[in-house]
């Protein structure tokens, strides 16, 4: 059993120091975002962010988290932020460009020729297209760019209102902090909004999240079996809208493997094992289901043997700053089947990896790569799609969100604010060494290292990974609430 215990130890050892160290360089990045300048704001802006950030200082500072009033004033605020969504949608939508503006137009039946290109060489978007659809098709909504936003919204929020469940089944006490922690993200991110498979793929993974750890509450069996048939079907629907969104799921399984070695005294009741193939054979259904009506869907055409493989997103992600890059794109395009796309991704990477040498690549990861990945408040929507952005503003809302706003850098400040205190905050769970956090840990971890060895550069690809970093960022504020009072007080 020693050695079980050793290797228990070490595997979490390793995890908790990559986990700080890539949390340390997103927080320098953060910090050092060259986008961010109060010089931009107007005196009275500036004198506004002055009061707020005081505000907000003093708030995250008070003891009265468990006040009933302070719970109602919280549930209120979200309340108001979930309606503020809709008004934003109402008052300043617009259309964003590339790949989302693809799935936009194969749903209004548009540019069919281009969008049999684009949809072979990235049949991927296919099931977001079918998702869409379903959901538009249910309600009886026609595809606008607002609709597709409103729907969006209302899995975000769904999302948001799972994570709340989540932090309510784990550390009860810190309900009030998600309150306001959520209420603020509302009204910061709203570019999360984008109809898109990231914005997706955060309320998937909040929802499968929040069942696994209900499901660990629940002791009845019968409800077990539910819960589980759920789970596992929302990671089977995160597999095909986001397949990276299965990051956290491997988290989970690897976790309750490593727990099973820590105490392999637990003998495996085969009656009690047995039940919990009805959730797997049912799960499976949902997935066969799911790939047969992606195979024969009738929405494109798309020619086969075009789309490309994983290795071009590999070597995307070691090039430049490991972001999109047009020139391989095209490569993609001129080379005629795909094991010739493979062949030449693998010796280019082998190449790339040639020129980098172990120390630069190791360099390029955490000085370019993570750099980028993380650094962006924004979480990185004012940069993809920008050419789609209107020049124009005419209320409010438009004023706040439009780059060209007047409150904008309000808003971009505001936001990159608030994403420095969530990292510095997951940073600070590492004064937390019991099964939760390290779960929340690894899942973060798995996000962050998926996003380095493959196609990233922006930070708009950490939203599909955002729910167990707010988890963690919220399980950890009271310590470091305290560590900060007990620092003033000496």
């Amino acid at each position: 059993m020693e050695i079980f215990d050793k290797f228990y130890n070490g595997v979490v050892s390793i995890i908790r120091g990559l986990f700080c160290l890539l949390v340390i360089v997103s927080l320098i990045a953060a910090i050092r975002y060259p986008e961010i300048s109060f010089a931009k704001l107007s005196n009275s802006q500036f004198l506004i962010m002055i009061i707020l950030i005081v505000g907000i200082i003093l708030g995250m500072l008070s003891t009265k988290h468990k006040n009933y009033k302070i719970g109602l004033i919280g549930k209120v605020l979200l309340v108001v932020g979930f309606i503020l969504q809709f008004l934003a949608i109402k008052s300043s939508s617009f259309t964003v460009g590339y790949d989302v503006y693809s799935v936009f137009s194969l749903l209004n039946g548009k540019n069919m020729g281009f969008n049999e290109f684009y949809f072979s060489l990235n049949p991927n978007n296919i099931p977001v297209v079918i998702f869409y659809k379903s959901i538009l098709k249910l309600f009886n909504l026609s595809a606008t760019w607002t609709n597709l936003e409103y729907i969006t919204t209302c899995f975000i929020d769904i999302g948001i209102i799972a994570n709340l469940v989540s932090i309510r089944l784990i550390k009860k006490d810190s309900f009030n902090v998600a309150l306001y922690f959520f209420s603020f993200f509302v009204l910061v991110f709203t570019f999360i909004l984008v109809p898109y498979t990231d914005s997706l793929a955060y309320a998937i993974v909040s929802i499968y999240t929040c069942l696994y750890l209900l499901n660990k509450k629940i002791e009845k069996k019968k409800y077990n079996i539910l819960i589980s048939t759920f789970f596992l079907t929302f990671v089977v629907l995160g597999y095909f809208i986001k397949p990276s969104s299965v990051v956290p799921f491997i988290a989970i399984v690897i976790i309750e493997f490593l727990n099973f070695l820590k105490e392999p005294k637990k003998k495996i009741q085969l009656k009690g094992t047995i039940i919990y193939i009805i959730p797997i054979l049912l799960s499976f259904m949902f997935f066969i289901g799911c790939s047969y009506v992606n195979k024969n869907q009738d929405l494109v055409n798309i020619q086969s043997d075009r789309d490309k493989p994983v290795t071009s997103f590999i070597l995307i992600g070691m090039q430049g700053i490991g972001a999109y890059s047009p020139s391989e794109d095209q490569m993609m395009q001129k080379i005629s089947t795909k094991k010739a796309r493979n062949d030449y991704c693998i010796r280019q990477i082998k190449k790339q990896l040639k020129e980098y040498g172990l120390v630069g690549y190791v360099k390029f990861l955490l000085t370019v790569k993570q750099v980028y990945n993380t650094q962006d408040g924004m979480l990185g929507w004012t940069v993809d799609g920008v050419d789609s952005i209107p020049k124009h503003t005419s209320n409010f809302f438009q004023e706040y969100n439009y780059p060209v706003g007047k409150l904008f850098n309000m808003h971009r400040i505001l936001a990159q604010l608030f994403w420095i205190i969530t990292i510095a905050l997951i940073l600070f769970s590492m004064n937390y060494r019991d099964q939760k956090a390290l779960l929340l840990q690894l899942a973060v971890l798995g996000g962050m290292l998926f996003l380095l060895f493959f196609e990233g550069g922006r930070t708009r690809y950490v939203i599909q990974f955002l729910a167990p970093m707010q988890l963690l960022a919220i399980y950890s504020y009271k310590d470091c609430i305290y560590k900060i009072r007990e620092y003033i007080s000496k």
